[in-house]
């Protein structure tokens, strides 16, 4: 059953319309629900190749190089303006999270050295010693 009331207020009028059918109850409007977040499946990692004999010292002409795992063969120079601490003399992005890679990190004059990771979900930073070749 529909009832029609009719307010007055002064010289204005203003139409209700109410329903009174049974079971119904009027509800308050749901907040409309949250997108959710997608699920990262990438990260990435920043590190520095350094000096193993001096402190904190960047070496020149270094690299990185993933030589096995995701982005296999990709070579990364380090940038001696933003190597440092904290650094990034390199920065790898796009890693799938769980992956597992090695990297070798080089530079002339000095023995080379491979590490393995595994990818995190959170970015994090590295320093890689290197010794100078005899």
């Amino acid at each position: 059953m529909y009832r029609f009331i009719f307010v007055f207020a002064g010289s204005l009028a203003i139409l209700l319309f109410a329903s009174c059918s049974e079971g119904f109850s009027p509800t308050a409007p749901s907040a409309p629900t949250p997108t959710p977040t997608p699920e990262r499946t990438t990260s990435s990692f920043v590190g520095n190749i350094m000096d193993a004999d001096i402190f904190r010292k960047c070496i020149e002409n270094a690299r990185a190089e993933i030589i096995a795992g995701p982005l296999s063969g990709t070579i990364y120079p380090q940038n001696l303006e933003l190597c440092g601490d904290p650094g990034a003399g390199f920065s790898i992005n796009d890693l799938p999270i769980g992956a597992v890679l090695t990297l070798r990190a080089s530079a002339p004059g000095y023995t080379s050295v491979e590490r393995d990771f595994v990818i995190a979900r959170f970015a994090h930073s590295i320093d890689i010693n290197l010794k100078r070749a005899e």
